[in-house]
């Protein structure tokens, strides 16, 4: 019997299918030999770590053996360690399962076997033009198309694992591109921020200088206006034309020099001056209604200076005149003061003053 080796490579990261193997059933003498990579580098495999093959069969049921780890990057498994490895004819999913020294799954790259219905292999048939009937050489020719058919299809397979191992690479090269080029509108769009603010800076500090500029040059120009300007026109008199203002005497403007007294003003029919003493005399005939205030001025006369109302003495003055009451009604023929109300009175119970008038009504 001869041994089958099938040699190829496995990368760590991707999920995917990336190889397909043919097998036959019950076939023992095949040994896998996996190299692992990593993002399509060497991967070194420590020391410590584990691997394990786990094959799912058409059929749902599962099988899992240890591989052995060589040279820190090989997997190899001998399918002698299980007769039961390929003892189901369809497509097998298989993962080969990394262990790290710790215990933990470092990856489980997958592959793709196909094991067919065991026919007579290529290295049995001896073709001869005397031994086979025709009934044994269309065996043979059935047995070579069936293998064949069978190295076809893992050919597929493994075209179609390739393709999508391709597919994954690309979307990964489509996503890093997108991630690129979004890098970079965002770095362009950093860039047109600053220099949007560096322009904008730099025009505002042009327009301030401009204005500056622009503020000197009409100062400048109403400071020659204002130093060279010459009034010309011959309406207006030469004192309007001197460079310093003219003084003027107070009866040029109407008004009362700077040594004026008050006897100078002139009075009117609402407006008068008065001396000190009649000054002092209205302040003291303005008291607070206690009477005539002390007057030290000889020039008024004794009785003006009384605080009290004097008394008359004088016996020309008939009594009546200097009596302080005023006349009764009776004295002077007059009806006496009326007081009116309207208050009811109860006949026979009801006390009435003499001298009121009473009115009674029904």
């Amino acid at each position: 019997m001869n041994l089958s080796k099938f040699r190829f490579t496995l990368d760590l990261h991707s999920i995917q299918s990336q190889a397909s193997i043919p097998v036959m059933v019950g076939d023992t003498s095949v040994t896998l030999i996996i190299s692992i990579t990593d993002g399509g580098l060497p991967y070194h495999i420590e020391d410590g770590c584990l691997a394990k093959i786990s094959i799912k069969r058409p059929t749902g049921t599962h099988l899992e053996e240890f591989c052995v780890v060589k040279n820190n990057a090989v997997v190899e498994y001998a399918f002698s360690q299980n007769e039961n490895t390929c003892a189901v004819p369809g497509v097998h999913v298989c993962d080969i399962i990394l262990y790290g020294a710790d215990g933990g799954v470092v990856g489980t790259p997958r592959f793709t076997m196909v094991v067919s219905e065991r026919v007579i292999r290529f290295d049995d048939i001896v073709l001869t033009d005397t031994d086979f009937t025709a009934s044994e050489a269309m065996m043979k020719q059935e047995a070579v198309r069936q293998m064949q058919e069978t190295t076809r299809q893992a050919q597929e397979t493994t075209r179609q694992a390739q393709e999508t191992t391709r597919q994954d690479q690309e979307r990964m090269r489509v996503i890093a591109e997108e991630g690129r080029v979004a890098a970079e509108a965002e770095r362009i769009a950093a860039g047109e921020v600053a220099l949007n603010a560096a322009t904008e800076a730099k025009e505002e500090a042009a327009r301030a200088a401009e204005s500056a500029s622009q503020a000197k040059v009409e100062a400048e120009l109403a400071a020659d206006i204002v130093e060279n300007f010459k009034e010309e026109d011959p309406t207006v008199p030469a004192w309007a034309k001197a460079e310093k203002k003219p003084t003027y005497t107070a009866a040029e403007v109407g008004a009362l020099p700077n040594d004026a007294k008050l006897a100078d003003l002139e009075g009117d029919a609402e407006h008068r001056t008065i001396t000190d003493a009649e000054r002092t005399l209205w302040n003291q005939m303005s008291g607070d209604g206690a009477g005539i205030k002390t007057e030290s001025d000889p020039t008024v006369p004794a009785w003006a200076k009384n605080p009290n109302p004097p008394t008359e003495t004088d016996p020309t003055v008939p009594a009546w005149a200097k009596n302080p009451n005023p006349p009764t009604p009776a004295e002077i023929g007059a009806a006496p003061a009326y007081s009116y109300g309207t208050a009811d009175k109860t006949a026979g119970s009801s006390s009435l003053t003499t001298g009121t008038l009473y009115f009674v009504y029904e």
